[in-house]
């Protein structure tokens, strides 16, 4: 079974179809996310903070990856309304196996997060620290 792997939150789907508001902060932040997009009130949500501190170590085997080595023969670049998004043809993509996954996944895409500082940008923290 292959799967497709976006680091994405299916916010931005949402957003694309609907055209509604969100933010970090305030009535649009991340409290609210669930609110406004129903596929954004799991359990396991964007952003995160990894707390060094709680963090289990587990040992896996290692990743099979597959066309790593290959570089894209295709690759667009597009504005998604918040971010520069780069997606390549999925039957060249690279793909990932193993290491505890189950089944394997396609590079589907890459985007980028920033601010006018290091204190904006990124959605995830270590530590508090973006």
């Amino acid at each position: 079974m292959t799967y497709r792997f976006n680091v994405v939150l299916s916010l931005s789907e949402s957003l694309a179809a609907g055209g509604a508001q969100w933010g970090y902060t305030g009535e649009h932040g991340t409290a609210h996310w669930g609110s406004i997009f129903r596929s954004c009130s799991g359990q396991r949500q964007s952003p995160i903070n990894i707390e060094t501190s709680n963090v289990n170590v587990e040992y896996w085997r290692p990743f099979i990856l597959k066309n790593y080595d290959q570089p894209p023969t295709r690759m667009r670049i597009k504005n998604n309304g918040h971010s520069a998004q780069v997606e390549m043809d999925a039957q060249a993509a690279p793909r990932v196996r193993d290491g505890g996954l189950k089944g394997e996944y396609i590079f589907a895409q890459f985007h980028f997060h920033w601010g006018h500082d290091s204190s904006l940008g990124s959605e995830h923290t270590i530590d508090g620290v973006r």
